[in-house]
C-alpha cells in the first residue's frame, strides 16, 4: 500500500490515511512489518497492535495470541491491508 500512496512507512501521513480511509480506531488495527522503525512509526501514531515479523511461524503465533485476547470484545481489531510487536 505504501508504494500505491507514494509514501514511506516512516511518513506519519500513511498511518493517518489508513485510519481515515478505514474509519477505524488505531487501537484496533493489526500491523505487521519486518522493519522495527516502521513499527515504531506506527506506534507513534497510536497503533497499539504491532507485530515485528521475523518468521511466518513467529508472526502467526503472535497473531493467534492477539486473537485469543480479543475474544469477547464488541469490535475485534481490524487487519490493515499493508504491512508491523511491542
Amino acid at each position: 500500500m505504501s508504494h500505491q500512496l507514494e509514501l514511506e512507512k516512516l511518513d506519519p501521513l500513511i498511518y493517518d490515511h489508513v485510519i481515515s480511509e478505514e474509519r477505524v480506531d488505531p487501537l484496533k488495527i493489526l500491523f505487521a512489518d519486518d522493519t522495527p522503525r516502521n513499527i515504531d512509526a506506527a506506534n507513534q501514531r497510536g497503533w497499539a497492535l504491532c507485530i515485528h515479523h521475523v518468521s511466518v511461524r513467529d508472526t502467526v503465533a503472535k497473531i493467534e495470541r492477539l486473537v485469543d485476547n480479543q475474544v469477547g470484545y464488541e469490535r475485534p481489531f481490524v487487519c490493515s491491508p499493508f504491512s508491523g510487536n511491542r
